[in-house]
This record gives structure tokens, C-alpha cells and sequence, in this order.
């Protein structure tokens, strides 16, 4: 029997792409010790459909029972853009790049909103 011939590209297993989910999770991962783990952050998939996925980042409250907070909503496809972000009180915004998703990440997690719901779970796990 001949040798298996291969058609995949030499260089398909390398990428320097950064998804959205990779930013959400390390932005969720640096929460919890600006808080002393008192308020952490989870990114969790929510599904979808074939070609999009759906990931919520929530603030956690561990004193509280492990409460969630969804602090907002990210839906992409496969292809990663363009991305659409939803978030409470805001209109929803149409992301179209990695870059672009940085800044929306920087004016969501920097906003007065967030501090405000973070510095509220932070006084209820004191209570």
C-alpha cells in the first residue's frame, strides 16, 4: 500500500489570533485579586448555533452563595468577527475586530457601572 499523501498545510496548527473568549478569561482571572477573591469573574459558553458561539461574562460573589452577575454578552462566529457585545443599559455594539474588541472590554470592565456593581457585591459579602 502506497504512503498517505498529506493535503493539510504545514503551517495549519500555528496561529497568533487572540479571541475574545481568551481576553474575557484573562481579564476574569485578574478580578479576583484586585478583590482578595472576594468578587471573582467567570466567562461561560452559552452554546450556539454551528457557526457562532455565545459566552457570558458573569461577576461572582462567593460569600453570597456563589451569586452571578451577568455584566454583559458576546456573540461571534466561528471566524471570530464581527463580534456583537451586549450590555445592560447600553445599546448593543457591533465589534469588528480584535483591536476594536480591546477597547470595548477596556470601557465595559473601566466603566462606573461595573465598579458600582463590583463595589456592591464586595459590601454584601462584608455583610
Amino acid at each position: 500500500m502506497p504512503a498517505s499523501e498529506d493535503f493539510w498545510p504545514s503551517d495549519i496548527g500555528q496561529s497568533n489570533i487572540i479571541t475574545p473568549v481568551a481576553m474575557m478569561r484573562e481579564q476574569a482571572a485578574l478580578l479576583g485579586d484586585k478583590t482578595n477573591q472576594q468578587v471573582t469573574a467567570n466567562v461561560q459558553s452559552l452554546g450556539g448555533a454551528p457557526t457562532q458561539l455565545n459566552w457570558s461574562f458573569q461577576l461572582v460573589s462567593p460569600a453570597l452563595g456563589n451569586y452571578r452577575y451577568e455584566l454583559f454578552r458576546v456573540t461571534h462566529p466561528l471566524a471570530l468577527y464581527p463580534a456583537t457585545v451586549g450590555w445592560e443599559g447600553h445599546p448593543t455594539m457591533s465589534i469588528d475586530s480584535e483591536e476594536a474588541f480591546r477597547v470595548a472590554l477596556k470601557q465595559i470592565l473601566g466603566s462606573d457601572q461595573t465598579k458600582k456593581i463590583v463595589q456592591a457585591l464586595l459590601a454584601q459579602a462584608k455583610s
